[in-house]
């Protein structure tokens, strides 16, 4: 018995990041207004970067709350039909407490390309598609980092006529 809540505890405590890149990079590639943006048959890239945060209590002065465990991921898509665009995928997901303990995806977004500095033109274009959550996700100060994720998001950018990916510090 002591087992068993010992496994449903750590069940609930922490949050995987290969079954969120799953699922994330599956929305992406089946959802039919990424693949008219980007096109056909899109495939990840090399990027993939994730932080985990395991679920814990913090004080606000009153009370005792508890923060569920989250995951702040990024990583890179390219489309092998045409329009052959790139794009960067943003989310956030966390995981709420019970049985069996379940994923709350807060905020997944594309940012894809759209000018023609791909092919060495001097237009840039950068759109971004909001699949859930909206701006305000990406301006959320988290209390744990002190980072948002728009300000994580800003020093990577993806040219697709260099074929690399530029981070910059």
């Amino acid at each position: 018995m002591l087992g068993v809540v010992g496994l449903l505890s750590a069940e609930n405590l922490y949050i995987r990041a290969d079954p969120v890149y799953k699922y994330c990079k599956s929305w992406i590639v089946n959802d039919i207004r990424v693949q008219q943006i980007l096109g056909q048959d899109i495939e990840s890239g090399d990027l993939r970067s994730y932080r985990l945060d395991p679920g814990n209590f913090h004080f606000d002065g009153k009370s005792l709350i508890w923060r569920p465990p989250r995951i702040q991921m990024i990583f890179d898509v390219t489309a092998t039909g045409p329009p052959y665009r790139t794009g960067l995928v943003t989310a956030e997901a966390t995981k709420k407490v019970g049985f069996p303990p379940r994923l709350k995806t807060n905020l997944l977004k594309i940012d894809y390309e759209t000018g023609n500095e791909g092919e060495g033109g001097k237009v840039e274009g950068d759109k971004t598609m909001f699949l859930v959550g909206s701006s305000i996700n990406l301006t959320r100060i988290s209390t744990r980092s002190g980072l948002s994720l728009q300000k994580l998001a800003e020093h990577v950018h993806i040219n697709r006529g260099s074929a690399e990916i530029n981070v910059q510090k």
